[in-house]
């Protein structure tokens, strides 16, 4: 269970990182991209979908690295 948490917890971080790094925008244009593509490609966009909790914290992230 520990492992499963970390897990989860990475790639939360992961998607709070490339959200605050493209903008909210260019994330959602390769979303997009990937939701056009492979079985696999359609299950890494829904993975990687900006729900409001990652797009709160990316907007966090944004203002203490500004």
């Amino acid at each position: 269970m520990r492992g499963l948490f970390f897990a989860i917890a990475a790639l939360i971080m992961f998607k709070v990182g490339v959200l605050a790094a493209l903008g909210a925008a260019t994330y959602a244009d390769r979303i997009d991209l990937l939701n056009e593509g492979t079985v696999l490609e359609r299950a890494g966009a829904w993975v990687m979908a900006a729900d409001p909790a990652t797009m709160w914290m990316a907007t966090q992230v944004k203002l203490f690295l500004s």
